[in-house]
């Protein structure tokens, strides 16, 4: 009898090495992570999800997340562009009381360098509130904010949402309509 060899096809591994994702210049282009890969541009294209917090080191943003998508490879360091932002539902729904009107809005906006931006926006009164207001608030809160999104390009508007200005302004806009309302931002 003779003897069959077995072909043994040989299997190539690869070797996985450790990148470090890093935040763009806009975020201070801190390190907000690392991925362990085989081929760096598998990665790329994939989403990354940030605690707010570990970007700004404010104790404050422990409940808002941000997400970059990676960009690019170089040197054994991925690139990263930002994608968007929320904040936990259980953090909203513990701003909410029983005695407050909370409104949810959602809007498409279109940034100066034509990226079309959903804001979902929620208003919060401090005291129960009429249908005919809520109706006024949400829509001078889409009307401004899409006036003020036209005006800068996506990475601006992604700034001033986290660092809070563009809430403070629509506020300020929306207490001609009513004296006290809170107001939170999702990308």
């Amino acid at each position: 009898m003779a003897k069959v060899k077995a072909n043994v096809a040989a299997i190539k591994i690869k070797k996985k090495v450790w990148y470090s994702i890093m935040a763009p210049e806009a975020f201070n282009g801190i390190k907000i992570g690392e991925t362990y890969v085989a081929d760096a541009g598998a990665a790329v294209g994939r989403i990354v999800q940030v605690n707010l917090r570990d970007v700004t080191d404010n104790i404050k943003d422990q409940s808002v997340y941000v997400q970059f998508r990676i960009t690019g490879v170089t040197n054994n360091t991925f690139s990263t562009e930002p994608v968007g932002q929320y904040m936990m539902p259980a953090t909203v729904k513990k701003l909410t009381r029983r005695t407050a009107s909370r409104m949810d809005e959602s809007f498409v906006v279109v940034t100066s360098d034509g990226k079309r931006v959903r804001i979902k926006p929620v208003l919060i009164t401090v005291n129960r509130t009429v249908g005919s207001i809520c109706a006024a608030l949400r829509k001078a809160c889409a009307s401004f904010v899409a006036r003020e999104a036209a005006k800068v390009t996506f990475l601006d508007l992604m700034r001033s949402i986290i660092m809070r200005k563009l809430q403070s302004d629509v506020k300020k806009k929306l207490s001609k309509i009513l004296s006290e309302a809170l107001l939170y931002f999702s990308l």
